[in-house]
């Protein structure tokens, strides 16, 4: 399922916020990941030591993001399973209402 971006509730949007920082810790980890795996490891390269320290910065960080936004969908999918429980409730009572009426 898609929707676009317009018919997203501004309040529903915050959360897609969380998530845009990780696309360019990504591509960050990418280029450095890269630099690391072609490594010469038969002489010293202090722009392989660099690309090393900041891979591991670029998944550090992006863990701290994923953390971030693991905490919010949480609160936010409790909230609607909450409501979504509320309204099985409500369905459940009006069917029980239903069946008592028509027993009578």
């Amino acid at each position: 399922m898609t929707l676009p971006w317009d018919q997203v509730p501004p309040e529903r949007r915050e959360i897609g916020g969380l998530a845009g920082p990780l696309d360019d810790e990504l591509g960050l980890l990418n280029v450095s990941l890269a630099v690391w795996m072609a490594r010469d490891d038969s002489k010293a390269d202090a722009a392989v030591t660099r690309a090393g320290s900041q891979a591991l910065g670029s998944i550090d960080a992006m863990l701290r993001q994923l953390h971030q936004l693991r905490a919010r969908m949480v609160t936010e999918y409790r909230a609607d399973q909450d409501i979504a429980a509320a309204r099985a409730d409500a369905l459940l009572e009006q069917c029980r209402q239903q069946h008592q009426e028509g027993e009578s």
